[in-house]
C-alpha cells in the first residue's frame, strides 16, 4: 500500500533518528515506544533489501532493527503484520550470514524465519524466504532442494504479480539447469526471465 508522501517522510525521519543513535545502543533504542511502529520496521526491511548484495553487514543490521521492532506484542491484525516483518527480517539476516560465510548462523536465522511464517502458503513472505534459502542450499550442494524452493517462489511471486522477483527466480533456475547441462530447459527459462525483467525496465 502506497503511503501519503507526508507520512512516508515522517517514517523516514524516524528511521534516520534511529540510525543516528550510537551503533552499540541502536537495538536498545529500537525497543523504545517512539520507534514501536510496524511501518518503520517495514521501511527498515526495504532498506535492508537494498543493501543485501552490496553490503551484507549493513543489510543484516537494518534487518536486525526491524526484528527488534516487530518482535513485540501487537494487537489484532497487527500481530500478523508483525510476523510478516519478522519472517522477512530473519530471512534477510540469514542471507547476510550466508554472504559472510557463516552457514551455521545462516541456518539458525532461516529456522527462525520459518517459525515466523504464520502467513498463508501463498503469501509473498513465504516466496521471499524460499528465494533466499535456495541460495544457501545451492552453496551447500543441495541442488534438488534449491530448485524446489525456487519453483515454489516462482509460483507465489507469479500469483502475486511480483514480476521482478519472479524473473529473478527464473533466472537463477536457468543457471541451475545450465549447470546440469539441461540446455533446452535453461534456455527457455532464461527467455522467460528476460521477458519478465524487461517488463520492469
Amino acid at each position: 500500500m502506497t503511503q501519503h508522501p507526508i507520512l512516508q517522510a515522517g517514517v523516514r525521519q524516524l528511521m534516520n533518528e534511529l540510525l543516528a543513535v550510537d551503533r552499540h545502543r541502536r537495538e536498545e533504542a529500537a525497543r523504545q515506544e517512539r520507534f514501536r511502529d510496524l511501518v518503520l520496521a517495514e521501511l527498515l526491511v526495504a532498506e535492508s533489501c537494498r543493501f543485501e548484495e552490496a553490503c551484507p553487514e549493513k543489510a543484516e543490521e537494518l534487518a536486525g532493527l526491524a526484528r527488534v521492532i516487530a518482535d513485540q506484542a501487537y494487537p489484532g491484525l497487527l500481530a500478523g503484520r508483525a510476523d510478516r516483518v519478522l519472517a522477512r527480517s530473519y530471512a534477510l539476516q540469514g542471507n547476510a550470514r550466508r554472504l559472510a560465510g557463516d552457514r551455521h548462523g545462516a541456518e539458525q536465522r532461516f529456522r527462525e524465519a520459518a517459525l515466523a511464517l504464520t502467513c498463508p502458503p501463498n503469501a509473498v513472505e513465504r516466496a521471499f524466504y524460499c528465494q533466499r534459502l535456495a541460495c544457501l542450499r545451492e552453496e551447500q550442494g543441495n541442488l534438488a532442494e534449491a530448485t524446489a524452493l525456487l519453483w515454489r517462489a516462482v509460483g507465489i511471486f507469479g500469483e502475486a504479480r511480483a514480476i521482478e522477483a519472479q524473473g529473478a527466480c527464473l533466472w537463477r533456475l536457468a543457471f541451475l539447469f545450465m549447470n546440469e547441462n539441461k540446455v533446452e530447459t535453461a534456455t527457455r527459462l532464461f527467455a522467460q526471465a528476460l521477458g519478465l525483467l524487461t517488463c520492469k525496465l
